[in-house]
């Protein structure tokens, strides 16, 4: 049966309607907004005569404290943080994942499918990941009666190559930083009247990638994807001229995505069809780039001129393929029906160019490295010597929670608390942390996504160890478990894009929680709950084998 994004949006309402706002306006009210306006507008005419700078753009390291929009200043509420995670069963990499999360203050855990054997058919098994995760979104928008469900945030990473390395915090300012300078980018390239018409917003942002993969640049999924917002020679001078290492990453990834519910849910209803209608390989990341290349195909529509000009652009690893994989087509297998205004396409898609939030391994290998206290580094013994490369730390991360720094039972900041009194942990800022950093984007990533091949995998095994949290981990874990019982209601939590975020807690009997400890993981379908000990506890010497003692540098080549 065809399928048009009209019926996903559809499908994908919330199914109570929020309340309309009551105003109650007097004759008196109505004079005095009349005398304030005339007073803003006097004020507007004699600042416009004043002399001044041009205008200022905010840096995106700002505060975390988001306030954008006079939206956003006037609307104050709360909002759920939710965490999925495909993964069919447990192993150390997981717990590993589970483990930074917990540390880090993320929500709970959703595992998606897991206990599910795979299926012998490749086409149904394939749609299981896509699925699971429709099954959860729709699920929130059931049982949930708050009314604005739809704004809630929704973290989806792989379950056996991800780790956490900065605070929630940092991830949600970045999110609304990020989206704010991509909407500014699309609307300055389309014109405003075309931006707000066909709502090109961005609202989903995927890791990046270097490769489009499987190569078959006939596709817009390969072609017609925007320009990266990165400097030329990001990566030296042989950027997009050399091996895979040097290109821009202009394509996603599917094992790192955030974006709201309510445009996930729209877009794994796209991507499910999609498979339906054009099951040609195993791989959710290929369906969701050719959404995203229909997507940026609708809004060339727009842009004739542009349009030219990326059938022209001749990208990397276009050498030696045949002509068939290099004329650059429209989509052929689409949701979109016979419509291609663009306005069917719109998903709000976007990469994590810089990553800023996501940093995917594959081809950055050379690209990444550890910034050290510099209180780590011996003194110069002579003045020929190097110096360290100074790397200033972004506000974001340094007004995010101390690495070390725990809450007491009333909700409030705290110094370490009595069983977790070593100096290690009661004295170190975020400067005194080591942190993996990008040298090319100089960006401290908030999720590593170690995915790649044979040349990637290895830093799974080394750089565990060299993440900060490390040394204390088993400290660090239980303090967390004591902490995350307060933060639900904690009113100190900071605005971030209008709302105050709480970390979704889990199915329905989630208020059971507290009887059955914090630490472990829910279960999709069957609404279960496994704990740490289940999840984890035959991998505690694994993931912990470094706690306590001392961290060596490693870098796999």
């Amino acid at each position: 049966m065809s399928m048009t994004l009209q019926s996903f949006r559809a499908s994908s309402q919330p199914r109570q309607q929020r309340p309309a706002l009551k105003t109650l306006l007097t004759t008196r009210s109505i004079r005095n907004a009349i005398l304030a306006l005339c007073l803003v507008l006097s004020f507007t005419s004699f600042y416009a005569l004043i002399p001044r700078s041009s205008a200022h753009v905010a840096p995106l390291d700002q505060a975390i404290e988001d306030k954008s929009t006079e939206a956003q200043e006037v609307r104050v509420s709360s909002a759920r943080f939710h965490l999925l995670v495909p993964a069919t069963s447990s192993n150390p990499d997981l717990c590993k994942l589970s483990l930074s999360v917990q540390i880090l203050d993320y929500p709970i855990p959703v595992l998606i499918n897991f206990g599910h054997p795979e299926d012998p058919d490749s086409y149904v098994q394939h749609l299981a990941k896509p699925q699971g995760i429709l099954d959860y979104l729709d699920s929130i928008s059931s049982e949930d009666d708050r009314g604005h469900v739809d704004e809630d945030l929704v973290l989806i990473v792989d379950g056996y190559d991800v780790w956490m390395q900065l605070h929630r915090d940092v991830l949600i300012s970045r999110y609304y930083e990020m989206n704010r300078a991509a909407d500014a980018r699309t609307n300055a390239t389309y014109g405003d009247e075309t931006f707000r018409r066909l709502d090109m917003k961005q609202t989903i942002i995927f890791g990046q990638d270097k490769i489009c993969w499987p190569i078959d640049f006939s596709r817009p999924a390969c072609w017609a994807v925007p320009r990266a917002a990165l400097p030329e020679y990001t990566f030296g001078p042989r950027t997009d001229h050399g091996p895979e290492e040097f290109n821009i990453p202009r394509w996603l990834n599917s094992g790192t995505i955030l974006g709201p519910a309510s445009d996930l849910r729209t877009l794994f209803r796209a991507t499910i069809a999609e498979i339906q209608k054009n099951h040609t390989t195993d791989s959710d990341q290929f369906y969701l780039a050719e959404l995203f290349g229909q997507q940026e195909f609708g809004r060339l529509q727009h842009r004739p001129d542009l349009l030219d000009e990326m059938r022209k652009i001749r990208y990397p690893g276009e050498e030696g393929l045949r002509d068939e994989k290099l004329d650059r087509k429209g989509p052929t297998s689409s949701v979109m029906g016979s419509d291609l205004e663009g306005r069917m396409a719109e998903f709000h898609i976007g990469i994590d160019y810089e990553s800023r939030i996501f940093q995917t391994f594959a081809f950055y290998k050379q690209f990444l490295t550890w910034t050290r206290a510099l209180s780590a580094w011996r003194p110069r013994t002579n003045p020929h010597q190097g110096q360290p490369f100074d790397v200033q730390l972004p506000k974001d991360i340094l007004q995010s929670p101390s690495p070390m720094t725990t809450r007491n039972h009333t909700g409030r900041d705290s110094d370490v608390v009595n069983d977790l009194s070593s100096v290690y942990l009661s004295s170190s800022p975020w400067q005194d942390v080591d942190l993996l950093y990008n040298t090319a984007t100089v960006q401290h990533p908030a999720v590593l996504h170690i995915a790649g091949g044979s040349r990637e995998k290895p830093f799974r095994e080394y750089w565990w160890s060299k993440l900060w949290f490390q040394a204390s981990a088993s400290q660090l874990r239980l303090e967390a478990v004591v902490r995350h019982g307060s933060m639900q209601t904690d009113q100190q939590t900071p605005l971030i894009g209008g709302y105050r975020w709480l970390n979704a807690a889990g199915p329905s009997e989630a208020q059971e929680l507290p009887a059955r400890g914090y630490g472990g993981a829910w279960v999709d379908h069957a609404g279960g709950w496994i704990s740490w000990k289940g999840l984890c506890g035959r991998f505690e010497e694994e993931i912990y084998r470094n706690s306590g003692g001392e961290r060596d540098f490693f870098h796999p080549s």
